[in-house]
């Protein structure tokens, strides 16, 4: 069951939602559901009792390419400190890749806009840092969900700190201030992070711009992709990219569809005592192959 929540509100998106667990195998829907901590809690606890798979993905932006490691680190941390740091979205990173390149703020902003990659009804680059800051939020409630660990920053510090990078998101002042710092040697783009303490059990979150150093694996031009970095403190890093734009989702929607409904037949036929919510967890579990590889190539780089 897939729900499109672009233009609903996250209690909208909630009853929806909750009053299709147990009706199909799979429920996915935009960030909007995901977005609010009270509601992503309760939409989790909901699917846990009607054996309802969970899709982390959205219907505009893909990303769960990315966002599928970040159960699979939740599951080994103990007390341990996670890092997940992800470069803005796909769209502002083909915008700094552009403009980088050659292209005049106007020009990049018309390319990202050609690709199809801005949201709905934007005409510039502000939506598309909301949309940052929603999927920060987004990250920070699974890693609380699953980890059952306090998020340290409330809601309203993260509506605050969207609000000052909001003010920053002009096409021309962005492209300045990109050029200025690659002409240091330094990469200056969007980024945010969760921070997972195990000894805590907090979790911390920001967002920032800011200029990463050459060294720095996420310091590099991404044409419309989106990317993620993953860290245990003291351990190797994993990092991963991949594409986002809405002929991209729509592939992805339909791959976890067709998984959700292998899942669940293996799942009825093991009397459900494997379920967990998230499908790359209940596939891990059942020894599906392709989160089998995913879970041996993130603990390659991390454990």
């Amino acid at each position: 069951m897939i729900i499109d929540s672009t233009h609903m509100d996250a209690a909208g998106c909630y009853k929806i939602s909750s009053r299709l667990m147990g009706v199909s195998a799979l429920i996915t829907a935009n960030k909007t559901g995901w977005a609010n901590r009270r509601y992503c809690s309760r939409l989790f606890s909901l699917a846990t009792e009607s054996k309802t798979l969970l899709s982390l993905n959205c219907t505009l932006g893909v990303w769960a390419d990315q966002l599928e490691y970040v159960p699979l680190l939740d599951s080994i941390l103990g007390r341990r400190e996670g890092v997940v740091v992800k470069r803005d979205n796909s769209s502002l990173n083909l915008f700094f890749a552009s403009v980088g390149g050659g292209l005049s703020a106007k020009e990049a902003l018309a390319r990202v806009v050609a690709g199809g990659y801005l949201e709905p009804g934007s005409i510039d680059l502000r939506p598309e840092v909301q949309d940052q800051i929603i999927k920060l939020r987004v990250l920070t409630n699974i890693c609380a969900t699953t980890t059952q660990f306090r998020a340290v920053v409330s809601e309203r510090k993260i509506d605050q700190l969207a609000a000052r990078l909001v003010l920053r998101a002009d096409p021309e002042e962005l492209a300045r201030w990109h050029l200025s710092g690659r002409k240091e040697g330094r990469y200056p783009t969007l980024v945010s992070s969760v921070r997972i303490n195990g000894v805590d059990k907090t979790i911390d979150s920001d967002a920032s711009f800011m200029e990463l150093e050459k060294s720095n694996p996420l310091a590099m031009d991404l044409y419309g992709k989106n990317a993620i970095s993953i860290q245990i403190t003291g351990s190797g890093e994993f990092v991963n990219a991949g594409y986002g734009g809405a002929p991209k989702t729509a592939k992805k929607l339909l791959w976890e569809a067709d998984r959700a409904a292998r899942l669940s037949q293996k799942l009825k036929q093991r009397n459900w005592k494997k379920f967990d919510p998230i499908p790359i967890m209940t596939a891990v579990k059942l020894n599906d192959l392709d989160a089998m590889e995913k879970q041996k190539l993130l603990f390659s780089k991390i454990c």
